[in-house]
This record gives C-alpha cells, sequence and structure tokens, in this order.
C-alpha cells in the first residue's frame, strides 16, 4: 500500500482586522493598497484599517441580509438551533440582526456554547465586557461580531454572526 500525502491550503478572508504575523521576516503592515472596482471577482473585498468595528460580510452578514429589528420592542433574542441527528450543525438561529443603539440582545450562551466577541468588534462591546452574560446592550453605532467558542471561529465561521447597531 503506498502512502499519499494531501495537503490542503485553506485561505479565509475575514473581516476581522487581525494581521498575520510575516513568514518572511518582512514587515507586518498590511498591503491595503487596492486597484479599480471593476478589476475582477475580488473586486467587493473590503480593506480594513484596524480592529475597530467587525467588515461587513462577517459571518457572511450583510446590511441587506440583516433582520431589520430597529423598529421591534425588546427583547430581541439570539437562540441556538441544530445539534440534532437530522440537523447535526449548530448555529444561531438569527445570526445576522441590525437595532438601533441604546437596544438589547439576548444571545444564548452556556457552557456548551461559551459565547465570544470577535476580536474585530469595537472595543467598547458588552460582549467583550460581561462573556458571561446573555443580554447584551449596545449603546454604540458599530458592527459588533460574536461567536461560539465552541462551534464557531473568531474569523466568523461557523456558529457565529453579527449585530449592526445604527
Amino acid at each position: 500500500m503506498r502512502a499519499r500525502t494531501l495537503i490542503v491550503t485553506l485561505m479565509t478572508v475575514a473581516g476581522c482586522g487581525s494581521t498575520p504575523a510575516p513568514v518572511d521576516g518582512g514587515s507586518s503592515t498590511p498591503d491595503t493598497s487596492v486597484g479599480p472596482r471593476d478589476a475582477g471577482p475580488d473586486a467587493n473585498i473590503q480593506i480594513d484599517s484596524g480592529p475597530s468595528d467587525c467588515l461587513e460580510g462577517y459571518a457572511s452578514c450583510t446590511l441587506v441580509m440583516a433582520t431589520d429589528d430597529t423598529m421591534v420592542t425588546e427583547p430581541i433574542t439570539v437562540s441556538v438551533i441544530g445539534g440534532t441527528l437530522a440537523d447535526p450543525a449548530f448555529r444561531y438561529d438569527n445570526p445576522c440582526i441590525r437595532i438601533r443603539a441604546g437596544m438589547s440582545v439576548t444571545i444564548e450562551n452556556s457552557a456548551t456554547h461559551p459565547l465570544r466577541a470577535a476580536s474585530c468588534s469595537p472595543a467598547d462591546s458588552p460582549i467583550l465586557a460581561a462573556p458571561t452574560g446573555t443580554t447584551f446592550r449596545f449603546d454604540h453605532a458599530g458592527h459588533y461580531g460574536y461567536y461560539c467558542q465552541n462551534h464557531g471561529t473568531n474569523a466568523g465561521l461557523h456558529m457565529a454572526g453579527m449585530i449592526i447597531v445604527d
């Protein structure tokens, strides 16, 4: 029997302001130069200038697809779904929501689904301040990313979401 080696390279474009360390000893300053906006399939990629706000597209959330809860009376709840034989992938039922500043959101959080704020979230993210809580008040405009530590990633993959605060 011959052993075969399969090398898979995964490249993830994440909207989270983190800059990978250079592997060639070069500068760690990211190249933020952008060519013409109609320059091919990557023309809509946004360049993040720093870890102050999650970019549109984090957790596949866009302003257009976000559930508009700006006129909804509270409480707004994001629950965990999945994890059954018929539906094995854990995820949030409403991962992309849009609210007004001053509104609160309850996000299901447990030992099985420990909630974490994405590193691209603004420094004043209430999830950063109280990661063990479940109800968070968002007082300032911004894009706040979050994910389940056990089933999602800081890059916004799998069990992750974003709260857009106007």
